[in-house]
């Protein structure tokens, strides 16, 4: 008895050792058949622009505030008081960004702005969307 229940456990262990592992979710995928499974954030590159902004001409007078803001963080951080043309200054957008169109592998478009160029792609790449930026496939 003691013989067929260690030929048992010996024979599941061996079957158990031979099964190939998952792969980590930062390393690409090792077999075709997971390399082909949907992606729900793949597609291809339609379109690459760069989008170049004019600076916004300064004030007439500048030392007039248009209204006041205050500013109380919630983390017991220290307050900040001004004009409401100080504070919208120093959160004017980037003078150039990139606007890129994505055709998703299931028929939907994406259009993501970034304020990096997209270095190293061509329209018609193959690419992921990962915190609204496109990355290698």
């Amino acid at each position: 008895m003691n013989r067929i229940l260690a030929c048992c456990i010996s024979a599941f262990w061996c079957c158990a050792v031979a099964q190939p592992l998952p792969s980590e979710p930062g390393l690409p995928a090792q077999s075709d058949v997971l390399r082909k499974q949907p992606c729900p954030d793949c597609g291809e590159i339609r379109s690459i622009r760069r989008i170049e902004r004019q600076q916004r001409p300064p004030n007439a007078t500048p030392e007039s505030p248009s209204g006041l803001v205050a500013s109380i963080p919630l983390d017991g951080s220290k307050p900040t008081v001004g004009s409401s043309t100080r504070v919208d200054r120093k959160r004017e957008p980037p003078l150039v960004t990139y606007e890129v169109i994505v055709k998703l592998d299931d028929g939907r478009l994406r259009i993501l702005v970034q304020d990096e160029e997209p270095e190293g792609f061509q329209i018609g790449d193959r690419v992921r969307i990962e915190d609204n930026k496109v990355r290698p496939r």
